[in-house]
């Protein structure tokens, strides 16, 4: 309050050129004390700049008092009243222009080598880390975290907030400033739905088991609600590969190794000529001799694919492995996102919230179905109603950097929650973060810095390691209990027990696709 109140609300050598905008989340101020007091619950709000300006003003550090403070400034609190007329009451679903991933995704092909790789080139780089190694593009550089400048304003909110200020922006008159406001719904917060979505489907195939393989129980518990983040996207990610395996079994005698034993490339002697294939050309591609052009528009791959893809035709015969490939796909989605995000890729990151919606319709997480429906539609709109910010967004200045590197974005509602959120919950506040300045000062003088490694910890040799010996369980395990069955049932593969006949989680695309064509023109 008094750093607002002394130094106002500009922000430190802001360049007009640069993208300006803002997030917003609910904050706990002080929430760590012994005995809960002292603490208040509020609204905090970030403004985020790119590429970054990093200039800073001194804050003094005094005491004052309350009487002090209201001598300076004031802030005027006023209330919301709705207008008479609801206009969200005559809002509908609009339709939504249907976006082709395969013509915005460029790593559709990068990530089918690293899967295909897998079985004959382990241990090697986890997923995010294989990425890193590979990705490159350009972008709009390193974000700086800190009016008037006659911009239309981009805030982004969690979905509560989110359909809160849609509310109040929709309703208000035509020449409202707040018209021009340009509302995002959160991509971390979309990602922890999606990851709970994946879940509550899942709930009763055996998910839960798998995973318990190699994450203690509690902690699965948490992963399949979306609320451990980090360890629900490796975790999934590693069943997906696993049973990405069992398809390249099926579909090209690759042998399955053991998590008890050493898995050479000598054991790639009985598998399809064209899997060596593809494995040297992931050699070539890691160390830099092929391009993503060369290996999106690969024949080797391509082949690969469409046999993958015959492969999962037939399976879908059986309840239960269509259940199982239906994790695959979801999972898929999921890693498409990931990308949209790291790499900046806008389109992707619609496109991916679009495949996102009817998994969020079956697993009966209507808010963020709602909410994501309304959000691409208005989206989709934006290069007709504000030009210049869909001009920056497919810049890839929706996500921001917090490290100078291509592979670095991050969804605007996390970088709230690592910088301001996490500053607050103890006493001192946002001062704490001046020990930032001492920090780089000292690394200046002394000519010793501290940086971001090159390296992905997924492309550690320790990570690398764990992570097959991980995966190699959940395989192992898979394999035992015959995951792509002939049995047409639909059934939990640990235990045995069959669904009841109006369970159809196995087929939650397509119910959901129907729902949302019945939400067409509704209202809202």
């Amino acid at each position: 309050m008094l750093c607002s109140c002394r130094k106002g609300n500009d922000i430190p050598n802001f360049v007009a050129e640069s993208f300006l905008q803002y997030v917003a989340d609910n904050v706990d101020h002080n929430s760590g004390t012994l005995d809960g007091n002292n603490t208040f619950h509020g609204m905090g709000i970030m403004a985020a700049v790119t590429p970054g300006s990093f200039g800073t003003k001194p804050i003094p550090r005094i005491d004052v008092t309350s009487e002090q403070i209201a001598l300076l400034a004031k802030i005027n609190i006023s209330y919301y009243k709705p207008l008479e007329s609801n206009q969200m009451a005559s809002c509908i679903y609009s339709n939504l222009r249907k976006m082709n991933y395969k013509d915005v995704d460029c790593s559709y092909m990068v990530n089918l080598l690293w899967k295909v790789s897998w079985p004959l080139r382990s241990p090697m780089p986890g997923w995010s880390g294989y990425m890193q190694m590979v990705q490159e593009g350009t972008y709009p550089g390193k974000s700086s975290f800190a009016h008037r400048y006659q911009k239309p304003p981009v805030v982004t909110f969690d979905q509560p907030l989110y359909w809160k200020a849609l509310c109040i922006v929709t309703n208000e008159k035509t020449e409202s400033d707040l018209k021009q406001i340009v509302l995002r719904l959160g991509g971390f917060h979309t990602e922890m739905s999606f990851l709970g979505s994946i879940g509550r489907l899942m709930g009763g195939s055996g998910l839960h088991e798998v995973l318990e393989t190699v994450y203690a129980s509690n902690a699965v518990n948490h992963m399949l609600s979306g609320k451990a983040v980090s360890r629900a996207v490796r975790g999934f990610m590693m069943v997906e590969n696993a049973l990405h395996i069992l398809l390249m079994k099926e579909s090209f005698r690759v042998s399955l190794p053991s998590a008890h034993e050493t898995y050479t490339e000598a054991d790639s002697s009985e598998c399809d000529e064209i899997v060596e294939k593809a494995c040297e050309l992931y050699d070539r591609f890691v160390a830099g001799e092929e391009t993503t052009e060369s290996v999106e528009q690969s024949s080797i791959l391509s082949e690969i694919s469409t046999k993958l893809e015959a492969t999962k035709e037939k399976l879908c015969k059986s309840r239960t492995s269509s259940l199982w490939l239906n994790f695959c796909r979801m999972t898929n989605i999921l890693s498409k996102f990931l990308i949209a995000e790291r790499t900046g890729n806008w389109d992707l990151h619609l496109s991916s919230i679009q495949e996102m919606l009817p998994f969020f319709v079956a697993a009966g997480h209507n808010l963020y179905a709602k909410s994501a429906y309304v959000y691409l539609s208005m989206m989709q709109r934006l290069e007709i109603e504000h030009p210049e910010v869909y001009r920056h967004f497919k810049a890839g200045h929706h996500v921001l950097r917090r490290t100078d590197r291509f592979w670095s974005g991050l969804s605007t509602d996390l970088t709230i929650e690592q910088i301001l959120i996490r500053s607050v919950k103890s006493s001192g506040g946002l001062t704490r973060g001046r020990g930032n300045d001492y920090n780089s000062a000292m690394q200046d003088l002394t000519g010793v810095g501290y940086c971001t490694s090159d390296q992905h910890k997924e492309a550690t040799r320790a990570r690398t390691e764990r992570d097959m010996v991980d995966t190699l369980a959940i395989l192992e395990y898979l394999t035992e209990r015959n995951t792509f069955t002939n049995d047409v049932s639909l059934r939990n593969i640990e235990t045995g027990v069959e669904a009841e006949p109006d369970v159809n989680d196995d087929k939650a695309e397509s119910t959901g696709n129907k729902t949302l064509e019945l939400m067409k023109g509704k209202q809202i």
